[in-house]
């Protein structure tokens, strides 16, 4: 379901799915679900960071190409915005290749087709080592999917309410402003080691390098930490590179970028070399080649593929409103767990805990939390037996909030909400609670 989603939003990096980095779907939930997971976002917001300082694909620029510091984030934000509203079609082409001491490991390329007029997008990408293709299409009625392991295309019909972007602005979330922050820190007085030219036809080329020397010790540090904290599998790509954990820095970086008189970047070239040593204490000098480029600028055609003669599978459309404002009562129902506890080094279920959801009306949630224990142990755990009732106020999509805390003062739990996993079913406590307390329900359903 991508509810742990630094992996997933890996791989919607790795197809292109640009309109996806900051507009996914039950964000509301999926942030929540994060939060719990302190040292996976901490990892997640390292390497955001590290991958925006070092190649900012995302944002259409790099450091080395910030040649023009200050003229080339105008451009990459004017791009971003353009791409929203302001263009009415373009192609988006990216190939990112890695090679480790000049022995080429990996390339990828993708393509990303946007037309607004059509109200349509596709997507394609392709990996030199296997050889294989992955496509995407999307318009207002339908939505079509292949893998690149299978050659079977799945279709799944669109929602006549559908509210889906095409591609969204990533400077408009609003983290971005505090990553920018920490970006023109760790710049520093780079921003002074570029060179701006202006050609005759109105465009700018803006291009520069930075060696070893010239790069900041901070972003040496977040770097060496951020690999080893991936074990060696990097975001950009999702492929698994030589393990490095010694002597870890960027040892060089430089790039290009290509400006029009419109302001827009219509292509960037960014390399950086990253050099360390594995557990053997051989050295590597894994370096990576990151090219953007924006072509079809109202021009770009999207249309529905031909799939005469392919092997074609209908899908169950499994939309959900992601601007939900009040759970749905589908959620009204019995969820359970067990109560596990450990004798003589073995798991032993002694019972299980119910969440009964009883009410859901005008955004108020009445839910009961009670146990039940096997009779062997109903004696040795009569006292401390949950049996709660509880309000809770819907807040945002999928997520309630209790209108009142000290209903646990009687108890070691500290709850603050529930969370509604809309695909599992799943509902979940949000908040401590002691370590024999299991916060995650499952639906009863009914054979």
């Amino acid at each position: 379901s991508g509810v742990d989603s630094w992996e997933s939003l890996r791989r919607d990096f790795q197809a292109d799915k640009l309109e996806n980095l900051l507009d996914k779907p039950y964000k509301n939930y999926y942030t929540r679900r994060l939060a719990m997971k302190k040292n996976k976002k901490l990892a997640a917001i390292l390497l955001f960071c590290l991958a925006f300082i070092v190649t900012s694909t995302a944002v259409y620029a790099d450091i080395a190409a910030r040649t023009g510091y200050d003229q080339l984030k105008a451009a990459a934000k004017a791009t971003a915005a353009n791409m929203v509203k302001g263009l009415q079609s373009f192609t988006i082409e990216t190939t990112i290749s890695i090679k480790d001491n000049d022995m080429a490991l990996y390339t990828i390329d993708g393509t990303q087709k946007i037309d607004y007029l059509a109200n349509a997008t596709e997507r394609t990408e392709k990996s030199d080592n296997t050889d294989k293709v992955s496509y995407s299409y999307s318009d207002s009625e339908y939505s079509i999917w292949k893998s690149s392991d299978s050659d079977i295309y799945f279709i799944t019909e669109q929602p006549a309410n559908n509210s889906r972007k095409l591609i969204t602005d990533p400077f408009e979330e609003e983290r971005i402003g505090d990553i920018e922050k920490i970006i023109d820190a760790l710049v520093g007085n780079l921003k002074d080691c570029v060179v701006a030219e202006d050609k005759p036809d109105g465009s700018q080329e803006l291009s520069g390098s930075l060696n070893e020397a010239q790069i900041p010790p901070l972003v040496n540090a977040v770097s060496s930490f951020y690999f080893k904290q991936s074990g060696g599998r990097m975001a950009v790509t999702g492929q698994e590179l030589p393990e490095l954990t010694n002597d870890i820095f960027i040892k060089n970086v430089k790039g290009r970028a290509i400006v029009n008189k419109d302001g827009i970047v219509e292509s960037s070239l960014a390399t950086f070399v990253l050099s360390g040593n594995d557990r053997t204490g051989a050295s590597h000098d894994l370096t990576f080649d990151i090219l953007f480029r924006l072509t079809g600028i109202n021009s770009t055609i999207v249309s529905k593929p031909d799939l005469t003669g392919k092997k074609v599978e209908k899908r169950i459309n499994n939309y959900i409103d992601i601007n939900a404002k009040e759970i749905p009562e589908r959620f009204l129902g019995t969820y359970k767990n067990d109560i596990v506890v450990i004798e003589d080094g073995q798991f032993v279920k002694i019972g299980e805990r119910l969440l009964q959801v009883e009410r859901i009306e005008d955004g108020r949630i009445k839910v009961r939390l009670y146990e039940v224990y096997k009779e062997a142990y109903a004696a040795d755990y009569e006292n401390r037996k949950l049996d709660i009732s509880l309000e809770a106020v819907t807040t945002s999509g999928y997520y309630a909030e209790f209108t009142a805390n000290d209903i646990f003062k009687s108890t070691d739990l500290k709850l603050e909400g529930l969370s509604f996993d809309p695909i599992s079913s799943k509902i979940r406590f949000d908040g401590g609670w002691p370590g024999t307390f299991d916060g995650e329900f499952n639906r009863v359903f009914e054979d």
